[in-house]
């Protein structure tokens, strides 16, 4: 198989960093569902509400690729969210705290096109970097 699987995941990722949503909607089939971003699966519309949250949260955030693994149509891409907490984010005013945020995003490629995103978020994390939640005490 080629790696037009894993070209597409990474062209999504690209488009991500950017801040270019249409560019990443572009990648995925109509009937994409995503996966991770809050407790029921995501259509296109709810994705899109959703990381324009992350955007408007962190204005000047950085989507990183570290490392990408692909096995027929499925690609695996481990990547970080690097900022800065400059906006609200989840009930959060701006505290201007840096953030770095692991994740791995699985995308299933099908015929060009992805088709389904599962996202694993370090959340609990970013919560603590800004201060929604307190961090453990001890190591």
């Amino acid at each position: 198989m080629s790696d037009e699987p894993k070209a597409v995941a990474l062209r999504a990722m690209a488009h991500l960093d950017r801040r270019d949503l249409e560019g990443v909607v572009a990648e995925t089939a109509a009937a994409c569902t995503w996966h991770g971003f809050g407790p029921s699966p995501l259509d296109r519309r709810g994705y899109l509400e959703v990381i324009q949250t992350f955007l408007d949260g962190f204005g000047d955030s950085r989507f990183v690729v570290d490392a990408v693994v692909a096995e027929g149509g499925t690609v695996a891409v481990a990547h970080r969210l690097v900022g800065t907490h400059s906006g609200a984010f989840q009930g959060v005013e701006a505290t201007g705290r840096p953030v770095t945020v692991p994740a791995i995003a699985v995308f299933r490629v099908d015929g060009g096109a992805i088709t389904e995103v599962s996202l694993h978020a370090d959340m609990l994390g970013l919560l603590m970097q800004i201060g929604a939640i307190p961090a453990p005490t001890g190591a």
